[in-house]
């Protein structure tokens, strides 16, 4: 069983944003740079055991790489509303950003409110990942540094 195309595709833009050169994985990994070339361009099936060591290399859990995009907007935002329900903060956007305040007594939480927050939480967590993955590799690390 072969990983599928968006867990190798995730794998190509992490090498890519580690600035991690095809040839210099395959030296590491022990393949023909070749043999890497095709498996992350899908000329052939990834090997599980390629996949793992090539994720652990880059410092990135497989199930992060097999999982599915963290934020589909409007599960995310009807998750804000389940979890917080009436104690859903008010939000708004003015000109320092995201405002936040409290709920009115009795007034049940709105979509637009859980709507912004989504909006917010989305950027933010994109904003930390892509500094997280954008950490060169040290080359002489035993651990690469983990998004």
């Amino acid at each position: 069983m072969a990983p599928d195309a968006i867990a190798v595709a995730m794998l190509r833009d992490v090498m890519r944003l580690r600035r991690v050169q095809v040839k210099d994985a395959a030296g590491r990994l022990g393949i023909s740079y070749r043999r890497l070339q095709n498996y992350l361009y899908g000329q052939s099936d990834m090997p599980l055991g390629v996949f793992f060591a090539l994720a652990d290399m880059l410092g990135v859990s497989v199930d992060w790489l097999r999982a599915k995009p963290p934020f589909e907007f409007g599960h995310f935002q009807q998750a804000l509303t389940d979890v917080f329900g009436d104690k859903l903060p008010v939000a708004s956007i003015n000109e320092n950003g995201l405002a936040l305040s409290e709920r009115p007594p009795g007034q049940a939480a709105d979509r637009a409110s859980a709507a912004t927050l989504a909006l917010f939480i989305r950027d933010a967590y994109n904003t930390h990942l892509n500094r997280a993955l954008r950490v060169p590799l040290d080359p002489t690390a035993s651990d690469p540094p983990k998004p």
